[in-house]
């Protein structure tokens, strides 16, 4: 009779090896083809943070996990306050537990959204974002949305929230570089940058305020 000699897994960030064999209810000295492969697979998938598992079993004994997380790319900010891990796809797979250590909280918050396909719109202007030449080092803080077209980017390290049209993104975001780099040598502190205008930059200095096409932003 074919029994169960050795389970091995790979090793995880979020679930640690004793819950991976608690779910899996795999014991050594059980036979072998009697283990439902599906079952375990779904009972180790009921973690928030496993996004898959696949599972093979050999003649000599072996029954081998792979186990694959979830990784998260920003954190979703709902409209009562609940906080969501978000993968690449849009999914959100987890909530956001502030007190545990393995949780990751350097990300962006995407707030203003009711509704999962605008967090996926959400993320492709995030892409964006880390993709461009000119902002591809930046830490994204916060992607707020205010109307359908119109979000609001604050980079860490930034005053400024930058607001730009999510129709034009790559044109906006080289206007708003140049905007910023004209008002870090000029020493200027601003509130916003608005870059969502077709035909000017609208900065906002507080009780002042400076206008001027896309020309005059480059400046």
């Amino acid at each position: 009779m074919l029994i169960v000699r050795q389970v091995k897994f790979n090793q995880c960030r979020h679930i640690s090896a004793k819950e991976i064999l608690s779910r899996s209810n795999i014991r050594l000295g059980q036979t072998l083809y009697s283990l439902d492969l599906p079952q375990i697979a779904t009972r180790i998938e009921q973690h928030p943070w496993v996004k898959h598992v696949t599972i093979r079993r050999t003649m000599w004994g072996l029954v081998e996990l792979t186990i694959t997380e979830w990784r998260p790319v920003a954190i979703w900010v709902g409209q009562t306050g609940s906080m969501a891990y978000v993968a690449d796809d849009g999914t959100p797979f987890s909530k956001v537990d502030f007190s545990n250590q393995q949780g990751e909280f350097d990300l962006t918050m995407i707030t203003n959204v009711a509704e999962q396909p605008t967090v996926r719109r959400a993320l492709q202007i995030l892409k964006s974002l880390r993709g461009h030449p000119n902002f591809k080092d930046s830490l994204v803080g916060e992607l707020y949305r205010s109307t359908d077209r119109i979000w609001a980017v604050q980079f860490q390290g930034e005053s400024a929230r930058v607001v730009i049209d999510s129709t034009d993104v790559e044109r906006q975001l080289s206007r708003a570089f140049q905007v910023l780099l004209d008002l870090k040598r000029k020493m200027i502190v601003a509130r916003s940058i608005d870059c969502a205008f077709r035909d000017k930059v609208v900065v906002d200095v507080g009780f002042e305020r400076k206008r001027g096409n896309s020309d005059d932003a480059k400046g």
